[in-house]
């Protein structure tokens, strides 16, 4: 399973790959331990290391160090035991043999995963034919794409090999797990646990609960209170007028801090004062100063660019028309017209660490549901911010939704402690005898998982 899943992450990533891609070894093809009567071979278990190096090299890490190639060998070596644990026990099992659909199924999608690295090779290395290349310089580069692939060991036989060893996996796990159930009890508990949870992360930290959810996109079942729901209409604005604008109010905030670094200084004492020395003349003219004023009439001047469609929409709220249909006539902002925004709007506290300040206090400068703001001027552009809702707090209702996931997590949590167990006892059961060359190979048994050592310092 390891390997299938690995392979899934490497190949979108077959640029990085093939240019760091290492060999651990390339001397005589060794026996390094023999599983049940079964061979294990040094060519075996370092394609694995190899792929783990791989794996680690396009984050950053660097495995070249003796005590972290001894800890590939060694997640090599465990990786390419369940393997053969997996093998052994689907034939016991009689899951290798596949029917015809099956077969079918695994040749499809050898030639898909196949055909995807290929393209993927081609695209890395600057290969692709153009469109009107003849049929002869399309079979070359197809050619020089395969001979990149073979280099680092991702040849056809391999992605047969393990395409099939990943279906027998699956099937695998499959048999194992097949009375896997769920009860309602437990999805209702597991609710009630996580709720809890993020109740006592959130109930007093409104902030923190705004940034996971909408910013991280994480779950929550708990909702703090004081969260609006608010829509808006965006009015984009000319590039010239709103670069002005920003410029001032950039010039203008480093004012105001180089005013306040200054009003921090300690004062020169006479004595430093009669030691420093005159300083030298200079020519350049400082910097005219940014007011207030300039800044208010370069948003006034904004405003007034798109004072047309701010009567007409003014005009059109006054008439009845909703918020919702002048959206849809007058918006700029694509998430307007998404669900759930499109429904519920922006989620926005009083305190938003993510959202445009000027958008938020738009948001929290009305006092009643349905009541539209003022024009403002952010970053964005003109804003007539709704505020739409009250968004409900405390714990939320258990939808069917919610239910599904929770039971897709409680099912996976079993499902895994199931296989662990299985491997567990087939290691148990099995005799693995090591041969001196695969010592360095052998797995340190590690009694805490604290105590485990990582697999590399992350490279500068």
């Amino acid at each position: 399973m390891q390997t299938r899943k690995m392979l899934a992450c490497l190949l979108a990533l077959v640029m990085v790959l093939i240019a760091c891609t290492p060999v651990l070894a390339e001397e005589e093809d060794a026996v390094l331990a023999v599983i049940n009567g079964e061979n294990v071979l040094q060519s075996q278990v370092d394609e694995f290391a190899n792929q783990i190096i791989s794996y680690y090299s396009q984050y950053g890490y660097d495995l070249s160090s003796e005590d972290n190639q001894s800890l590939v060998r060694q997640m090599a070596m465990e990786s390419y035991i369940q393997k053969v644990f997996t093998t052994q026990e689907s034939a016991r099992l009689g899951l290798d043999q596949l029917t015809d659909e099956e077969s079918q199924a695994l040749s499809d999608t050898i030639e898909s995963v196949y055909e995807g690295l290929i393209d993927q090779a081609m695209t890395a290395f600057g290969l692709t034919p153009a469109e009107d290349a003849s049929e002869e310089d399309k079979a070359a580069a197809r050619d020089s794409a395969i001979e990149q692939l073979n280099a680092v060991g991702y040849t056809r036989e391999f992605i047969e090999r393990n395409e099939t060893e990943g279906l027998l996996s699956e099937k695998l796990v499959a048999k194992l797990t097949e009375n896997v159930s769920i009860t309602d009890d437990e999805i209702i508990a597991a609710f009630t646990e996580r709720a809890e949870a993020d109740r006592e992360q959130y109930e007093n930290d409104i902030e923190a609960y705004e940034i996971q959810t909408a910013y991280y996109g994480q779950e929550s079942y708990y909702v703090p209170e004081g969260l609006r729901g608010v829509k808006h209409i965006l009015l984009r604005v000319d590039d010239t007028l709103m670069k002005t604008y920003q410029d001032l109010v950039a010039r203008f905030e480093e004012q105001q801090e180089e005013a306040l670094n200054a009003s921090e200084e300690t004062a020169t004492t006479e004595t430093e004062q009669a030691e420093t020395t005159e300083a030298p003349e200079t020519t350049e003219e400082p910097e005219e100063p940014v007011t207030q004023e300039q800044i208010d009439a370069a948003k006034e001047a904004i405003i007034a660019s798109v004072q047309d469609k701010i009567t007409d929409i003014q005009k059109k709220l006054s008439e009845g028309v909703s918020f919702a249909d002048l959206i849809e006539e007058y918006g700029e902002d694509p998430g307007m017209t998404t669900e759930p925004n499109k429904t519920n709007g922006y989620t926005v506290s009083a305190n938003s660490l993510i959202y445009d300040p000027i958008f938020v206090q738009a948001a929290f400068s009305v006092d009643n549901v349905g009541d539209v703001s003022e024009p403002v001027v952010s970053s964005f552009g003109v804003h007539l911010v709704e505020y739409t809702r009250d968004v409900p707090y405390g714990t939320v209702d258990l939808t069917d939704e919610i239910r599904a996931a929770i039971e897709e997590d409680l099912r996976a949590d079993k499902e895994q402690a199931i296989v662990n167990e299985a491997y567990t006892a087939w290691e148990a059961a099995s005799e693995i005898q090591y041969t001196e060359a695969g010592e360095a190979y052998r797995p340190e048994p590690v009694e805490n998982a604290d105590d485990a050592q990582p697999i590399a310092e992350e490279a500068d």
